[in-house]
């Protein structure tokens, strides 16, 4: 289970963009390595998506399939949530090579305001638990957690 607030320099449309747009998500997102968006909404409130990550050597590659719902105004007037959740889709089947790992929840919460400045920030609360699956030594796990 991880939980983490930060506050971001940028407008909630940015931050929101960041999440949902594969291009965008490839560049901050190092490890990933294998994206795919199907079934998405053209609002983005709605998308199934692919994940592969690069894991440390002598360790499988984890991936996920997962499902994506973003609530604008939700919980509050302006505000943005992002609920996250692994599926099994028979249009994705396991690939060799790649231990699939479980997504039970990953939440984003986000609520735009302004610095003292006046400019454009957005608060983000992080919520995730995921099972990797698979063996990895508990000194790696403690290493990149």
């Amino acid at each position: 289970m991880l939980k983490a607030r930060t506050t971001l320099n940028m407008k909630i449309d940015y931050v929101s963009y960041a999440i949902v747009n594969s291009e965008i998500r490839k560049q901050w997102e190092t490890t990933l390595f294998d994206f795919e968006v199907y079934d998405m909404k053209p609002d983005f409130s709605h998308q199934k998506t692919y994940y592969a990550y690069k894991c440390p050597t002598l360790i499988s590659d984890r991936d996920f399939v997962l499902e994506s719902n973003l609530f604008w105004d939700f919980p509050e007037p302006e505000m943005l949530t992002c609920c996250i959740k692994s599926i099994k889709d028979d249009r994705m089947p396991e690939r060799r090579g790649r231990v699939r790992a479980n997504c039970h929840n990953m939440s984003f919460v986000l609520r735009p305001d302004k610095n003292i400045n006046g400019t454009d920030i957005t608060h983000a609360m992080l919520i995730c638990c995921i099972d990797s699956s698979g063996m990895i030594p508990k000194s790696v796990m403690n290493y990149y957690a």
